[in-house]
């Protein structure tokens, strides 16, 4: 029996499915999850007011709470009350990672009809984006959900000795598709460039949006695919290490043997998974149609099929691995051309 928790933290029975083998809430059509992250202060719900107040379509909102209190909730505006989840996931029995893919499970699995299609999270300012990312390549969560973007949202005036204090930001950044440099009304030009300079350094390929006030666009937070955040990225040998992380972009032209990379990934994140914070690319194997998509987070990795190549467009492979500095020892470009046919 599957385990699911109300917000009171009572166990209710949903199937009888073995674990790890349920079907009975696979989806025809995953729910596209966006995620906006940041230490405290960055200004992560002044941006989500912001997102919301441009959504025309049905978006769903989940709010991380630790406390025992929702407080961040009551700060959002225009959420219907059937369409805002709030998570506390406190409890002294559980890991409050299991808890949030419970709860997760549980609320795809009562949409019964479809209805969500969306859902735009809010973590806390605490929350280590490995153990948010990670929930979507683990359990039961593929099956229900498709992870867009991971966005940091950063604090203008204080960035820099936030960063210098708390890992916990430094990892934030390392792990975001897009980073959001918040309040630059409040800091001088030259310190804006500072904290953007070191920001590019934790992280060669995220795009950094420059703002106050949370002002940005929903497009370019939301909505967005892998592949098109990816596709005109350029080989490098790896960007100045910053905080002890730097980021490899590798790249392979021919097409590749689909059971020789299975092989180098197992082989790769077995051996040196601990020291890949994240990883996510796309794939061209020899004889298929379809563009392959994976996302890891040190050694869990998770890959399927996306997209059809279209008519007449390159064809490529390329992969991101961000992590310490040691990556750039590890000859990734060598393994990956290896896999070539």
């Amino acid at each position: 029996m599957n385990a699911d928790f109300d917000r009171s933290g009572r166990r209710q029975k949903t199937c009888a499915c073995p674990p790890g083998q349920c079907e009975c809430f696979k989806r025809d059509k995953k729910i596209k999850v966006d995620i906006i992250s940041g230490f405290l202060g960055a200004g992560k719900t002044t941006l989500m007011n912001n997102l919301l107040s441009q959504e025309k379509g049905e978006l769903d909102v989940l709010v991380r709470e630790y406390g025992e209190a929702a407080i961040d909730d009551k700060l959002l505006k225009g959420v219907p009350e059937e369409r805002l989840h709030v998570f506390f996931g406190v409890s002294m029995h559980d890991h409050p990672q299991l808890l949030l893919h419970d709860y997760l499970h549980r609320i795809a699995a009562e949409d019964t009809e479809g209805k969500m299609t969306h859902l735009l999270i809010e973590t806390s300012g605490l929350d280590y984006p490995e153990d948010i990312v990670e929930l979507f390549m683990v359990g039961y969560i593929p099956m229900s959900y498709e992870l867009g973007s991971f966005t940091a949202v950063a604090d203008a005036q204080f960035g820099n000795l936030t960063l210098d204090e708390y890992r916990v930001a430094v990892e934030q950044a390392a792990y975001a598709d897009r980073i959001v440099v918040n309040k630059t009304d409040l800091a001088s030009a030259a310190e804006v460039g500072k904290l953007c300079k070191r920001l590019r350094e934790i992280n060669g390929v995220a795009r950094i949006i420059i703002t106050d006030h949370g002002r940005v666009e929903a497009d370019k937070l939301m909505g967005g695919s892998l592949y098109g955040q990816l596709k005109d990225l350029k080989k490098t040998e790896g960007s100045k290490a910053m905080d002890g992380i730097t980021t490899l972009v590798i790249s392979e032209q021919r097409p590749l043997d689909k059971e020789k990379v299975n092989a180098w990934i197992d082989a790769l994140y077995q051996t040196h998974g601990d020291e890949i914070l994240r990883g996510k690319g796309f794939l061209d194997f020899a004889g298929e149609d379809y563009r392959y998509e994976f996302q890891s987070v040190r050694r869990a990795f998770h890959s399927a099929s996306g997209k059809k190549w279209r008519l007449g467009e390159e064809r490529k492979s390329t992969l991101v691995f961000i992590g310490r500095d040691s990556l750039i020892s590890l000859n990734l470009q060598q393994g990956l051309s290896a896999c070539a046919v």
